[in-house]
């Protein structure tokens, strides 16, 4: 097994490249099977950035040298990201881009509900409603273990798999860490290989996520689609409007004292309460 093929998509990758001290090395990223192909995602801009083209047949891992692009093939691969022409989001692969494409972008023939807080629509009325969910903040789906809310269902699911009684399978080759899911061991591997395939076209900063890459992009745009039901106060983000909602109007803090009920933000500041308001307790 001398050569390495690039592979089509991330989910077909059975190596991982890594950059140390100029030179560039591989690890098994899963099991391969004897005489099975060798293949690795750079995604275009790292493969670009380590000088290897994403689109070559082959590369050698025996005494091959990685060819170098000039500056100015450098400075044209930067001028040319693939960018979506119906909004601002910038991928690492044209197959990315294709993707978003389909979901974000494709006829809207058909879709009669129309969300009243951006532009997206469906023909479904339990699709806008769940979708609705992220510009108000409401989580309906609760963990019976540690309270926490979600917008879905199935998410409320994979939650309590992941955490509370989930066996966690999947395990990082580099640290031993264990996942339940396939997807977040692979999104953790990045932070190894320091592969991140989502580039923000403003200032370059890259992302291992799709996620953290459009939390980034708010910051340009200035754009804060998630309005307080409350106040109307607008954020960039759901996290902060549910930190908002909390603090400021239902006080409806997580971690409640089992002695005078009244509620913390985090599970310190419970214990911290414990010990100055209830210490007799605490010493039992």
């Amino acid at each position: 097994m001398r050569y390495i093929n690039c592979a089509n998509t991330e989910e077909e990758q059975n190596l991982v490249a890594y950059q140390y001290k100029g030179d560039i090395y591989y690890r098994t990223y899963k099991n391969v099977a004897p005489g099975s192909e060798l293949l690795v995602w750079y995604g275009n801009k790292f493969g670009r950035e380590l000088g290897i083209g994403t689109k070559n047949s082959r590369q050698s891992t025996s005494q091959d040298e990685v060819p170098e692009e000039d500056e100015g093939d450098q400075e044209q691969h930067k001028a040319d990201p693939f960018k979506c022409t119906s909004c601002e989001s910038v991928f690492s692969s044209e197959e990315y881009l294709r993707k978003h494409e389909k979901a974000k972008h494709s006829s809207k023939e058909g879709r009669k509900h129309q969300c009243t807080h951006c532009s997206y629509s469906s023909d479904r009325i339990g699709h806008l409603k769940r979708h609705e969910r992220i510009h108000t903040g409401e989580k309906p789906y609760l963990c019976h273990v540690c309270s926490k809310g979600f917008t879905q269902k199935s998410n409320l699911v994979t939650h309590v798999k992941t955490l509370h009684e989930g066996e966690r399978n999947h395990e990082c080759s580099t640290c031993g860490m264990t996942f339940q899911l396939k997807q977040n061991v692979q999104k953790h591997e990045r932070v190894h290989s320091n592969v991140r395939p989502y580039v923000c076209q403003h200032c370059n900063k890259a992302f291992t996520g799709k996620s953290d890459l459009s939390k980034h992009l708010r910051i340009h745009s200035g754009d804060k689609p998630y309005s307080c039901s409350h106040c109307g106060r607008t954020f960039n983000c759901p996290g902060n409007l549910r930190k908002h909602v909390v603090n400021v109007h239902t006080k409806d803090y997580p971690h409640k004292c089992h002695l005078c009920q009244q509620g913390f933000r985090a599970p310190c500041l419970l214990r911290r309460h414990l010990q100055e308001k209830h210490p007799s307790c605490e010493e039992e």
